[in-house]
């Protein structure tokens, strides 16, 4: 009888805070890996799950850590430029399945969706907790839509 060997992977993992106060995950090594929560103690056990999730889709591009280095840089702002807000994780769904995004599989709280073309996306969705700005914008960067084409569209 063949037995499956365990592998034993070592991920990055960067952790940010975004302007509505939630911590935001994302896993480089993982497309579409990320998820958030309001406290660092119920982030840890989220980002355990989404890449449980991720690892059931695809293969891990992994690249050797060496440091993260922030950098200051200033830009003009369009004041006409209309601003994301947090939205409910029932209203992101409702667009992926206008946008022709499919539910491929869940695990726990997380839901990872493909579209036919090869997009993908992922979205934690916990009870009570509406999606902050920072997961949104990694969300609409990696279904490659526009904030402004997401905006038109929640205003229908």
């Amino acid at each position: 009888m063949k037995k499956n060997k365990q592998k034993l992977y070592n991920f990055t993992v960067l952790i940010e805070k975004d302007e509505d106060g939630f911590y935001v995950a994302t896993v480089p090594a993982l497309k579409s890996c990320y998820t958030q929560a309001k406290t660092l103690e119920e982030l840890y056990p989220r980002i355990k799950e989404v890449i449980a999730l991720c690892l059931e889709e695809q293969q891990p591009q992994l690249m050797q850590f060496i440091g993260i280095q922030q950098i200051e840089f200033a830009v003009w702002e369009d004041a006409d430029m209309p601003k994301l807000h947090m939205v409910t994780t029932k209203t992101i769904i409702q667009f992926w399945n206008h946008s022709g995004f499919e539910l491929s599989r869940q695990m726990g709280s997380h839901k990872f969706f493909k579209h036919p073309d090869g997009r993908t996306a992922t979205i934690p969705d916990h009870p009570g907790e509406d999606l902050g700005r920072g997961i949104l914008r990694k969300i609409l960067n990696d279904i490659e839509v526009t904030r402004e084409d997401f905006l038109n569209w929640l205003s229908k």
